[in-house]
């Protein structure tokens, strides 16, 4: 199932993992697959189809997909900083926490 099947049924995929309100699969770890409505990560602008290039100022890029499930829980309980690119090509920093989120042009 492709990404705009996801958001035209708006509903996540199972087997993905959800943290901070986002969602990726392991068969594309970098790629946000989806975003759950009224999330901290949708309040910080992330969309379906974003990318994220990096983890607290660690390049993602050959990290595979259980490399960044690990990254991620490591943070879970505090907050964590991701670089971004957008589906549009623009790349943003985003604090996300349990509570709230913040973005930044990159």
């Amino acid at each position: 199932m492709t990404l705009t099947k996801y958001a035209q049924e708006g509903r996540p995929p199972e087997n993905c993992l959800t943290l901070f309100g986002f969602q990726l699969d392991p068969r594309y770890p970098q790629q946000i697959i989806y975003v759950l409505p009224n999330s901290p990560a949708e309040a910080a602008g992330i969309s379906a189809g974003d990318k994220i290039l990096a983890i607290d100022n660690v390049p993602i890029d050959k990290m595979g997909f259980f490399d960044i499930d690990r990254s991620l829980n490591q943070l879970r309980e505090k907050h964590i900083l991701l670089l971004i690119q957008k589906s549009f090509g623009e790349q943003i920093r985003v604090k996300l926490s349990r509570s709230d989120a913040t973005q930044s042009s990159y």
